[in-house]
């Protein structure tokens, strides 16, 4: 029984994985995104994925976890998730590659806006203490910021704050608008 249960704990991850490796595919077609948003319909949580092949950041954030590996036979796999469940930090190496995804999920410390994709967690330093030793080098502090500058992570005894930035120059289309055909009304 318990073989069964960490079998299925091992496909749900890799089955995961595959569709993050996916979206990354995906939106690496977009030669400005390093780093991609999305917030998820009626907001049930919001994610920031950072893909490899055209930034740094996910190498970085993956080496700077420190949590142990969970190694799959093409993969490795870093994942920080916290007991009180306000957020998710899951990052995946695959030979040269990188991928990680930051997943924030809704509390009353968290900002989900679906419309813009944008994300914003800010705990306060009771919770923020409890991930002392999660980032490696950062004994009393620790800010991790992307080279396109669209995701910030900054801990410190005082508290954590994950937050993601659009910029004017995005082109985005409120996702609640719905087209306008010629003539009919809807």
């Amino acid at each position: 029984m318990l073989r069964l249960r960490r079998t299925k704990r091992y496909l749900l991850i890799l089955a995961g994985f595959a569709c993050l490796i996916g979206l990354s595919l995906t939106f690496s077609n977009n030669g400005y995104a390093k780093t991609v948003s999305v917030v998820t319909f009626n907001s049930e949580y919001g994610l920031i994925l950072i893909d490899s092949k055209r930034s740094r950041a996910a190498y970085d954030l993956f080496e700077t976890l420190n949590v142990p590996i969970q190694n799959g036979f093409y993969y490795q796999t870093k994942i920080f998730a916290p007991k009180d469940k306000s957020f998710r930090i899951a990052c995946t190496a695959y030979g040269a590659n990188h991928i990680c995804a930051v997943i924030v999920y809704p509390s009353q410390y968290a900002t989900l806006n679906f419309d813009t994709d944008e994300i914003t967690l800010d705990l306060p330093s009771n919770i923020a203490r409890t991930y002392k030793g999660t980032f490696n080098n950062a004994p009393n502090r620790f800010h991790f910021e992307t080279e396109d500058k669209r995701l910030v992570i900054d801990w410190s005894e005082k508290g954590l704050k994950i937050k993601n930035f659009r910029f004017k120059t995005d082109k985005h289309q409120d996702k609640t608008i719905k087209p306008q055909v010629p003539g009919i009304e809807l």
